[in-house]
């Protein structure tokens, strides 16, 4: 984030998150230089309540939160990294190019 403030100052900057994540913002690393430098925007996510998540980033961040509507895709990074341990395919889960990254690497 703080590179992408410095590389484009005149951007305004959102960080995207599902409601799990966002209600541990708390816990994330500087939650408010985060807020300094980008909107955080809150996803829908299955069993999460997105009220409870806004609150916690407000909270964290001492700015408020935006929600918005999108089609929900019920995929996380952490089931992607668990495929990934366990030998499956996740070709099916992200664009082509970005498995065959991570496959490279």
């Amino acid at each position: 984030m703080e590179q992408l403030a410095t590389d484009s100052p005149s951007d305004d900057l959102t960080l995207i998150v599902g409601a799990d994540q966002a209600l541990s913002f708390g816990n994330w690393r500087r939650p408010e230089r985060i807020g300094e430098l980008a909107t955080v925007a809150v996803a829908a996510r299955v069993e999460h309540d997105v009220a409870e998540a806004l609150a916690e980033v407000q909270r964290a961040t001492h700015k408020p939160a935006i929600s918005f509507d999108m089609p929900r895709i019920d995929l996380s990074a952490s089931s992607i990294r668990d495929r990934i341990y366990r030998g499956r395919s996740v070709t099916h889960m992200m664009p082509p190019a970005v498995a065959e990254y991570i496959e490279q690497e």
